[in-house]
């Protein structure tokens, strides 16, 4: 993988959102998922990737399906398919246009945004284009929603990425 697209997708705060996300898949707390658990795994993270995708990336590391998973093996089959991916797509996918408007919204990589910032996100406002707006305030408020918010109007972007990613 590239140095640039290395930068891009593991930005600082990376690492805690992933390992966070792997301890929630971990019930029984013995540092290990299964193989068969990653496809969900990188999507809890933002990825959306083929069930070949998923092999291809466990057959990078030396790993399959029936194998257990450390973090660190999550990593690196994550790694692995980001640098396929990269070099494979030419245009943006849905995962990267998300990635791209939550580091717009979460730029010290927190995990969380405002919904002040979504709100000024979704309503275009600063948009050097105010003549339209981007959505309807009943789109708007259909999107909050379905979102949780919590008190101090704190959203967690992982609920974003699963809510854009259903769309």
């Amino acid at each position: 993988m590239s140095e640039s697209s290395d930068s891009e997708r593991f930005s600082e705060g990376w690492d805690e959102h992933a390992r966070k996300a792997f301890l929630l898949m971990d019930p029984k707390d013995d540092k290990y998922i299964q193989g068969s658990q990653l496809e969900f795994y990188f999507q809890v993270i933002g990825e959306n990737p083929t069930r070949a995708e998923i092999r291809a990336a466990m057959a990078a590391i030396g790993k399959s399906e029936e194998d257990q998973f450390a973090f660190e093996d999550c990593v690196g089959a994550l790694k692995s398919f980001v640098s396929s991916t990269v070099a494979s797509k030419s245009n943006l996918s849905p995962e990267d246009i998300v990635r791209i408007v939550t580091q717009a919204l979460d730029p010290a990589g927190t995990g969380t945004f405002t919904k002040d910032a979504l709100l000024k996100l979704l309503s275009g406002e600063g948009s050097a284009d105010t003549s339209k707006e981007l959505l309807s305030k009943e789109e708007v408020e259909q999107i909050l929603s379905e979102l949780k918010i919590s008190e101090g109007n704190v959203i967690q972007a992982a609920d974003f990425f699963s809510l854009l990613l259903d769309i």
